[in-house]
């Protein structure tokens, strides 16, 4: 999964491991043309993310420039301030199945002031975010 936003220098990649990670051109990529600015989510980390956990849709937020919105085969929904300095989520929600069963999370996508998450349980879950700097 990729998504540009963030301003204009950034592009966030989901990738099979669980990991979020934030590019900018600005960076110093080592022999690449782009640098990882962050990674916001790594397999196993203390944010809760499982390994393996593969990452299938990202989202900015389009009222904040800083917000990210992650769905993963974990069946949760994170959001993350790419400002923070902090791999953390701000939010985790479980968005599909339970947590003994989680189903999929195959996309999210803001809806002003909520982000909507769909899963392999051909559901449509909807959350209100009021306060994340998304328009209504």
């Amino acid at each position: 999964a990729a998504s540009q936003g963030g301003g204009p220098w950034l592009l966030a990649t989901g990738h099979p491991d669980g990991a979020v990670k934030l590019w900018d051109p600005r960076v110093p990529g080592g022999g690449t043309t782009t640098g990882c600015a962050a990674t916001l989510v790594g397999p196993g980390s203390s944010s809760g993310a499982a390994a393996g956990c593969w990452v299938s849709d990202l989202s900015w937020c389009p009222g904040s420039e800083h917000v990210l919105a992650s769905a993963s085969h974990d069946g949760l929904a994170r959001i993350f301030d790419a400002r923070s300095g902090n791999s953390r989520p701000l939010f985790t929600l479980r968005a599909h199945g339970d947590k003994a069963k989680a189903t999929k999370g195959l996309c999210v996508g803001w809806s002003g002031a909520a982000l909507a998450s769909g899963g392999a349980d051909c559901q449509l879950k909807t959350f209100g975010l009021e306060g994340l700097g998304a328009s209504s």
